[in-house]
């Protein structure tokens, strides 16, 4: 097992992140594709 580079304290990002909603800047990818801030 390769170790995770992200971590993710906060449930939403981690639930975008097993989803693979999540780009490698942390923003929130909708199902159009476009890069959007994520919502705290």
């Amino acid at each position: 097992m390769r170790p995770k580079i992200l971590v993710v304290e906060d449930h939403p990002r981690r639930e975008a992140l097993r989803r693979g909603l999540l780009d490698t800047t942390g923003t929130f990818i909708n199902q159009t594709g476009a890069s959007v801030p994520r919502e705290t």
